[in-house]
């Protein structure tokens, strides 16, 4: 009986953990992968681009075109028979030869290039047969480019950057003399999405039809791609691109490939023209590489998690961009921010003067350390970005959920450096960097981030949370663990040089960890709540409502943070959401959002202090 017992209180307890403690909600886990092009292509009459043969209107076109003597093409319809031919030989060769099926798409774009300069994108809805064909246009070219783009990707690696990429007798000229176009090796594998599919980012796919072909570029962690970025995810980095291939003369071949994080137009065909676009599949891409219970595992594996805690950026990294860093919450990871990322990307102005990022960190540790681990890491960044001339470093923006909110509520304080009186007793001497004081003395040496300009809290326990005080919280703190190197934060040894106060705040050895420094008004919160804000930092609260007090919101709670805890005082604006802990995913926090950072961005820019 008493075995039963505690099998069945263990397997409470992973149920318990997940559904009652973890601050973060369970959603749909994002997917990006490969699909048949009939899925991409289905408003699209029977064409070869979703079945096995030419349509039969490009099948009749040809017969007349050959029946005569001269067999150039004299319409657009012509134009586009001649390249439907084209592609569907490049996709029957495509298997045994890369090479020549890149050729015949070649073809079809010199073919298709007359029609797609001259003709919009064709308009949703009704379309006579004369607006079906510019459709099909339109869709063969979209596809042929793509696939020329993978392979000027994965030829451009054996051949000299500044030289055409060869094909058969052909060569393709790189175009990067226009506004943000990227050169091919900039990536290590290009990703056409009509061969994909995605989902679980957000109610909407956030993308548009215009010229050319919506595509993600995908950068690989590697040594050499660290060197120019330090800041790629460790599953990599995606980003949103268009790709272009115009013909400037006859037989001379140009691709283009666009950075969409910097403009969605393009002038190559002499006009000002909407590129096409999907902003929502990088951030699927991104997402589908982390496991859902990436946040749980870390919590429980806390040594894999400092092995992969750091700053990651979202798309291609410009440090001519206001920063805005998103923390996650406890037991959580940067995937909680999927949805409000995507809805944030929809926005033109939002994407073309913000850079994301988000930061990873092990979250079953002191939040003191963690928030003094992330100021190491922002310290280092902005020294690392700091040469570039325009940043706009001086302007970042901080978004945190849950802990990653008190997190951030750290980075947004200056930290009094009569601190050390109020802690130790003495200065604390022969410490090691790993030790409680050598990882928390920056919070003294560097009291003042003043790069950090504004701030969103959501759903954050400035004061605690009742739930960590009861048995749900015991049964969290139980499960939480810490690193093994926790030893070498020497507490034992620094405990007798401390005052009351300062060992109250730090804990022991056994049981520092984070749950147990949600307790309401734990001391190490207390000690952050009064430590004031930089003056120059505007900070704003978005906090979840239940629903149980409608008429006095002062009384509510998202079910875990109650409003007297995630309340501040002269926050420039406070708004409830109707949502639990999970506010960081509802579509009134995320119109919240972009309303700050366009306001933001309208505010002149603060004098260096």
């Amino acid at each position: 009986m008493a075995t039963l017992r505690k099998i069945t209180i263990y397997h409470l307890t992973l149920i318990i953990l997940p559904l009652c403690l973890l601050v973060e909600s369970c959603v749909p886990k994002p997917y990006f992968k490969s699909s048949g092009r009939s899925q991409a292509y289905h408003d699209s009459s029977g064409s070869t681009l979703n079945r096995a043969w030419i349509s039969r209107t490009s099948r009749q076109t040809l017969r007349h075109i050959r029946a005569r003597k001269d067999q150039t093409p004299q319409s657009d319809s012509e134009h586009i028979a001649l390249a439907e031919e084209a592609v569907h030989l490049a996709k029957k060769s495509r298997t045994k030869s890369p090479e020549q099926s890149t050729l015949h798409y070649l073809q079809a774009v010199e073919f298709l290039w007359p029609v797609i300069r001259t003709t919009p994108y064709p308009a949703s809805g009704y379309l006579d047969s004369r607006h079906k064909r510019k459709l099909l246009a339109h869709q063969l070219y979209i596809h042929s480019v793509g696939q020329i783009a993978m392979f000027a990707c994965r030829a451009v690696k054996s051949q000299n950057k500044a030289s055409p990429i060869q094909v058969g007798d052909k060569q393709i000229q790189i175009n990067t003399s226009t506004p943000h176009s990227l050169h091919p090796d900039r990536f290590d594998s290009i990703l056409p999405l009509d061969t994909l599919s995605y989902g679980n980012v957000g109610k909407y796919h956030h993308r548009q039809m215009g010229l050319g072909a919506a595509a993600v570029g995908r950068q690989s962690r590697t040594p050499h791609r660290l060197q120019s970025n330090p800041y790629i995810p460790t599953n990599g980095l995606d980003t949103p691109i268009n790709i272009t291939v115009d013909v400037p003369a006859p037989g001379k071949p140009r691709l283009t490939i666009t950075d969409l994080l910097q403009t969605q137009y393009s002038h190559i065909t002499g006009t000002s023209r909407l590129l096409s676009a999907d902003y929502s599949a990088p951030i699927a891409a991104v997402a589908s590489t982390e496991s859902s219970f990436m946040g749980l595992s870390l919590a429980l594996n806390p040594e894999q998690a400092n092995a992969q805690m750091g700053l990651f950026a979202i798309g291609l990294q410009d440090p001519n961009k206001i920063p805005v860093i998103f923390v996650h919450g406890l037991i959580s990871q940067p995937s909680t921010w999927t949805t409000a990322t995507n809805h944030l990307m929809a926005d033109p102005l939002i994407r073309e003067n913000y850079q994301f990022y988000y930061y990873l960190y092990q979250t079953g540790q002191n939040p003191i350390i963690s928030g003094a681990q992330f100021r190491r890491t922002l310290i280092d960044f902005y020294q690392n970005q700091d040469h570039h001339p325009g940043n706009q470093l001086d302007r970042t923006v901080l978004i945190g959920h849950s802990m990653g909110g008190l997190l951030s509520s750290m980075q947004s304080r200056t930290f009094d450096n009569k601190l050390l009186d109020l802690l130790y007793i003495e200065k604390p001497t022969g410490y090691s960097k790993d030790s409680a004081y050598g990882q928390t003395k920056i919070l003294i040496e560097h009291p003042t981030l003043k790069q950090i300009e504004r701030t969103i809290f959501v759903a954050t326990p400035h004061l605690g949370s009742g739930i960590a005080d009861n048995w749900i919280g015991q049964v969290g703190s139980s499960l939480v663990k810490l690193p093994q190197s926790m030893s070498s934060l020497q507490l034992d040894v620094f405990s007798d040089n401390m005052t009351e106060f300062g060992r109250a705040l730090v804990g022991n050895a056994e049981s520092p960890n984070s749950v147990n420094y949600l307790k309401s008004h734990n001391p190490a919160l207390t000690l952050i709540s009064k430590q004031p804000f930089n003056k120059r930092i505007t900070y704003h609260s978005i906090m979840g409502n239940r629903g149980l007090h409608q008429n006095h919101p002062q009384k509510s709670s998202d079910g875990v943070v109650p409003y007297w805890s995630s309340h501040l005082k002269g926050a420039d604006s406070e708004i409830l959401v109707p949502s639990l802990h999970d506010a960081q995913l509802h579509p009134e926090a995320h119109r919240e959002m972009t309303r700050i950072l366009h306001l933001h961005l309208a505010k002149k820019k603060h004098v260096k202090p």
